[in-house]
């Protein structure tokens, strides 16, 4: 997305081979680490707000069976 109109990769398979030859294998995973921490930290605020979001529905929700007239 950044590369200039001189440096063009040909396609998903050249830039891999370019990247590996220019800077080696461990070049693939270079931003691993932090991605994976970003991804952990996002997912846990969200399955968090999720449960808490569901407990509060659940205890605040009009009771059906009481609530019908007969």
């Amino acid at each position: 997305m950044t590369q200039g109109s001189a440096n063009q990769y040909k396609g998903v398979v050249d830039c891999v081979k370019t990247i590996v030859a220019e800077e080696g294998t461990p070049a693939l995973l270079k931003g691993i680490g932090p991605r994976v921490l970003w991804i952990g930290i996002g997912g846990s605020i969200f399955f968090g707000v999720l449960e808490r979001t569901k407990r509060y529905l659940a205890q605040n929700r009009p009771d059906n069976a009481t609530s019908k007239k007969d």
